[in-house]
């Protein structure tokens, strides 16, 4: 497997530089194909004045962020001209940014977008993308924390390791990277479930899977204690030195709403490096 099509989430916002530049690395790195999706999203201001006038204010509003997106598509080019891509288009879209992306993420192998700041919303990233994304394309998603610089993305990675369909689903997802990189740290968290026994064969298991795969890989058993494992692991990746963790996406759609799990949720509102999910 190798990546061949990647599908960059672009905006408006300064932001965007960050992401785009990490998803021309990958797509230079695999050879593969990079799109960029610049979707205008819905209006977030909230309207005050006369009702008769509520039509023209909603006209004005998304031509604006059509003039926006579009003003995002023209960066991406630049950027991608300047890097020296060989291989790329972009387009900009009018309308609901999760549902933009879930009708182009099947043609991807993997997707990028950005970490939500609940601080600075804006039409073009809605604070549910990345758990709508994760859940809802079908493909690994590699999200990029909204603040810091990352020049390398996936030498040193940190591989969150449950025997859950989710773990093993995001390490098949991310298996060009995994091989690409120097070294590869699976980190296993007690079980609260089955025997230990079990949990040590799992673990020495998928470590025999990697290396089969011409991974360089470590694996190790950690007891958590009452410390949250979103926390746990964010520590364990400073510790390593890691650029990237690879993990499952854990959760569910509940009343048309995109619901991630604990562990999954507390590493996309805290995460300090990127991190690709898969669910």
């Amino acid at each position: 497997m190798n990546y061949k099509s990647i599908l960059v989430h672009i905006d408006y916002t300064d932001r965007a530089y960050e992401r785009i530049d990490i998803a021309i690395d990958i797509a230079q790195r695999f050879a593969a194909h990079l799109s960029a999706l610049a979707p205008a999203g819905n209006p977030l201001l909230p309207y005050v004045g006369a009702a008769d006038a509520l039509g023209n204010y909603a006209a004005e509003v998304m031509q604006e962020l059509t003039r926006l997106s579009e003003v995002a598509v023209k960066r991406f080019h630049e950027k991608a001209k300047t890097a020296g891509l060989t291989t790329y288009d972009a387009r900009a879209c009018e309308g609901d940014v999760s549902y933009a992306l879930r009708q182009r993420a099947p043609y991807a192998d993997l997707v990028v977008l950005g970490q939500t700041d609940r601080e600075h919303p804006t039409p073009a990233r809605p604070n549910d993308l990345p758990e709508a994304a994760v859940l809802g394309t079908g493909r690994p998603v590699l999200v990029v924390p909204y603040a810091g610089k990352f020049a390398h993305v996936g030498r040193r990675v940190l591989l969150l390791w449950n025997e859950s369909r989710e773990a093993a689903r995001a390490a098949s997802d991310a298996m060009p990277l995994l091989q690409a990189a120097q070294q590869v740290e699976v980190i296993a968290f007690d079980s609260k479930r089955g025997s230990q026994d079990a949990f040590e064969s799992g673990l020495g298991d998928v470590g025999d899977y990697l290396a089969r795969h011409g991974v360089n890989v470590n694996v190790a058993r950690e007891p958590s204690g009452e410390v949250e494992i979103g926390a746990l692991a964010l520590s364990r990746a400073a510790d390593h030195g890691s650029d990237l963790i690879v993990m499952g996406g854990y959760g569910h759609t509940r009343l048309r709403e995109w619901v991630l799990g604990g562990v999954s949720r507390s590493i996309l509102e805290h995460m300090t490096v990127p991190v690709l999910m898969s669910h």
